[in-house]
């Protein structure tokens, strides 16, 4: 049993930014695997290459521009045969060569296929760093959390402390999160300034005191947790303070 009422929602919903990342990065890992896979196996049935004839350019338009997509034309043992790229890009960078498969010289592939898969390893630099910085954060959270439930049972708890309300670099709809602010003197006389959670569904109008509890690790002054009020559960042995506004003002 904990000694003391946490509220882990906003926590918890620290957790939707990190998973988008590596969601979104798991996704783009797996449309770029499926498309380098499938050039690299058609690839390997074709052995020998022929400079095409003549190059078709189709063009697609969207919002980003004009997207080219070649059609190679080429001719094997006076067969005259065509061979459509599967990928479309912003440029015509291309050598003009096509590699086909002896037995079977309608099975191809352009160099624009090819070299564009090429590319398309290259960018899976991003979404790798999406991934990594979802990980941090989220490896970040579950840390938070863990201290929270320590602080639960042994922590000290501080209460009426004033706050300001400060910006976070979290914005949802539109609307910038904000969250508490407090300077505190521990026991030692060093004074930090803490930060609390991002405040996703604000509860200002039932507190219209400005102040706020605090709960702090003896041991670890970095270890804390802000809320508007934290209450006893009955159970264990609460170690509880008053703050002092007259000895330690709030800046």
């Amino acid at each position: 049993m904990t000694t003391y009422k946490i509220n882990y929602k906003n926590a918890r919903k620290n957790f939707t930014l990190p998973i988008i990342f590596i969601v979104v990065g798991l996704i783009f890992i797996a449309i770029i695997g499926i498309i380098v896979i499938n050039v690299k196996n058609k690839e390997s049935n074709l052995n020998a290459q022929v400079n095409a004839n003549n190059i078709e350019w189709l063009e697609e338009s969207d919002d980003d521009g004009v997207n080219y997509n070649p059609v190679y034309y080429y001719e094997v043992e006076g067969v005259e045969y065509k061979c459509l790229s599967n990928i479309s890009s912003n440029t015509k960078n291309t050598k003009g060569i096509v590699y086909f498969n002896t037995k079977n010289p309608s099975e191809c592939l352009t160099d624009y296929d090819k070299n564009s898969s090429n590319m398309f390893l290259l960018f899976l630099l991003l979404p790798l760093i999406f991934i990594a910085i979802g990980g941090v954060i989220l490896i970040k959270n579950i840390k938070k959390i863990k201290v929270m439930k320590q602080l639960a049972n042994n922590g000290i708890l501080v209460k009426g402390i004033p706050y300001e309300l400060v910006h976070t670099n979290i914005t949802v709809n539109g609307r910038s999160i904000q969250a508490m602010s407090i300077n505190y003197q521990f026991p030692d006389g060093s004074i930090k300034t803490l930060k609390g959670l991002p405040l996703y569904k604000s509860r200002m109008h039932n507190y219209d005191s400005g102040l706020c509890d605090l709960l702090y690790d003896p041991s670890n002054y970095n270890n804390y947790y802000i809320d508007f009020e934290i209450e006893l559960t009955g159970v264990g042995t609460p170690h509880v303070e008053y703050y002092k506004i007259d000895e330690n003002t709030f800046k």
